[in-house]
């Protein structure tokens, strides 16, 4: 059984596999597969399904309507690989995901994607500690994602990262764009927001 632990420790210190994620995952536990171990995420928040909710909304009919590609929601499990170390697998779900048209596959038998997404969307949620988003980043940055958005609910503001040590802030009246990962795409933070202000 997965118990409540913190966001930086295994929750069994032996290797766990892709199958192990997915029954966790099928009984709806938050986690993720980290270098073989499963690592429990904290709970979403209200705030934290309305702003995954619009951000999902905006990039799919952006992207819907120039076939750039496809738009995943949580429910997207991508593959990074197996850590050299111990052999362990890494399987991380981002809050919303794109892969372009020319990389777009197939999912496994298992329903993963083999690599990592051209865009990632982060949305923080309450007790997220940010040294595991930060892990995260890292994990998709050595994987080949190009444009990552860290999503703060909470502070209004949201982190545009083209690299892991190359990031821009935007807050209040800025507009988020989607850059060469997705050509033409801008959502004003005031949008991405407003559902918040009705809370």
């Amino acid at each position: 059984m997965m118990s409540r632990l913190s966001q930086t420790m295994p929750v069994n210190p032996s290797l766990h596999t892709i199958q192990d994620l997915q029954t966790l995952l099928e009984q709806g536990k938050r986690c993720e597969l980290v270098a073989g171990q499963l690592i429990e995420l904290p709970p979403h928040s209200r705030h934290h399904a309305l702003i995954g909710s619009v951000i999902a909304a905006a990039v799919y009919i952006h992207t819907k309507a120039r076939s750039l590609g496809e738009v995943s929601g949580s429910d997207g499990l991508f593959r990074l690989g197996v850590n050299p170390d111990t052999q362990g697998e890494t399987v991380r779900i981002p809050d919303v995901s794109f892969v372009s048209a020319n990389r777009h596959q197939q999912p496994s038998a298992k329903g993963i994607f083999e690599g990592a997404p051209d865009l990632v969307v982060k949305v923080i949620a309450p007790e997220e500690h940010y040294t595991f988003v930060r892990a995260s980043l890292r994990d998709y940055f050595a994987h080949g994602t190009l444009r990552i958005w860290v999503i703060d609910p909470e502070s209004r503001i949201v982190e545009v990262f083209t690299g892991l040590d190359s990031m821009t802030t935007l807050s209040a009246d800025s507009i988020l764009e989607g850059g060469e990962v997705l050509p033409g795409f801008s959502l004003s933070l005031t949008d991405l927001f407003a559902p918040l202000e009705m809370q």
